[in-house]
């Protein structure tokens, strides 16, 4: 099975704050979308990994993907090595993406830096005929990468002003995380995750002139078949 897009991120909830209005606009275009989930999230705060199984089954259906998979490795324990890497090839070969997203590198939660560092890789290890690993071998045109709350220049941004409301609707079906734990110390001035998801947005929907957008960064050459302006001034 081939896929247009496949999204690898660190823990359930990530794909939906990080790039889900990305995933809606490339599925209301047609285009096949996957997304596998690291871990099962059982290290974070708030929420168990039952909780939080069920909270990605609402937002999976909210955002209408059809492909979604948990690969069980350790929350908080993602490190870029020969286990990860090897997972991310599976992953890879499993539903061969013309274009895979991963976190970024710098991100300073170390779970999404091990695995944008480990997607790199794999991208690259995966179209290795002979390296050893299960599957036909298969690499990705192009690899590229969210940014999350990392404060880093995009290389592009997509406007998602026509998919945000859907995509606030995924992200609230993971109360256990976004609401607001008020006196946990958990976020400065009482704001909840959905907060800094609705700046972080409106932010780069502003350099752009528009209300929302999502940033991201390409590891290597973005290939342009001329130029298509996103927003019409």
């Amino acid at each position: 099975m081939s896929v247009d897009l496949l999204c690898i991120v660190a823990h359930p909830d990530d794909a939906e704050i990080g790039c889900g209005g990305l995933i809606l606009k490339e599925l209301g275009a047609g285009r096949s979308v996957a997304v596998v989930d690291a871990t099962r999230g059982e290290a974070g705060s708030f929420g168990d990994p039952e909780t939080r199984a069920a909270e990605c089954r609402a937002a999976t259906e909210v955002m209408g993907l059809e492909i979604r998979e948990n690969l069980g490795l350790p929350d908080a324990g993602l490190v870029d090595g020969a286990e990860l890497r090897a997972a991310l090839v599976g992953a890879i070969r499993r539903h061969c993406p013309d274009t895979l997203l991963v976190p970024h590198p710098e991100d300073p939660h170390p779970d999404h830096a091990a695995l944008g560092l480990a997607g790199r890789a794999a991208a690259f290890l995966a179209g290795l005929a002979n390296a050893g690993f299960e599957g036909e071998h298969h690499r990705p045109r192009l690899v590229i990468h969210k940014l999350g709350m990392t404060p880093l220049r995009p290389d592009f941004v997509v406007p998602v002003d026509d998919v945000w409301a859907t995509k606030r609707s995924a992200c609230e079906c993971y109360v256990s995380q976004v609401v607001d734990h008020r006196g946990s110390g958990r976020l400065p001035g009482g704001r909840t995750i959905l907060d800094r998801m609705e700046e972080r947005d409106r932010a780069f929907g502003l350099a752009v002139g528009v209300e929302y957008a999502e940033a991201y960064t390409v590891h290597g050459l973005l290939p342009l078949d001329g130029l298509t302006w996103a927003v019409q001034t």
